[in-house]
């Protein structure tokens, strides 16, 4: 199941990958993120459930970037996304502004300070 290339490779992320990007998102969350945390939005939450080890270079563009399968399912394109930003992202280079789970659903944020209360900063 996933996606595939045209070759018929598999270009989901290795299930060693997806673990370690998760490890890396919590040991490196800035000051205020609670457990797992959005590299967009920054929404954070202890539950996994919510987030999403997504392409930085997404399948769509691999060919376009001259990257191998290899490349695109390695963990140095690999970020952790909050469900909203990920299903926003589509083919782009990223997500769309003010569709993160921070904005739509701050009840759910447990970000602590001035991130969760002030909206992010784009200039």
């Amino acid at each position: 199941m996933g996606r595939k290339s045209e070759s018929g490779e598999n270009l989901e992320f290795p299930t060693s990958v997806k673990e370690q990007a998760f490890r890396l998102n919590q040991e490196r969350a800035p000051r205020g993120c609670v457990g797992y945390y959005c590299e967009w939005c920054y929404f954070s939450n202890v539950q996994r459930r919510y987030f999403h080890v997504d392409h930085l270079v997404p399948a769509s563009r691999m060919k376009e970037y001259g990257m191998t399968v290899a490349e695109l399912t390695s963990l140095k394109n690999a970020c952790v996304l909050c469900e909203g930003c990920n299903a926003s992202k589509l083919n782009f280079n990223f997500p769309r502004l003010g569709v993160g789970l921070a904005f739509r659903a701050p009840n759910l944020n447990m970000t602590h300070g001035e991130r969760r209360q002030s909206a992010l900063d784009w200039d």
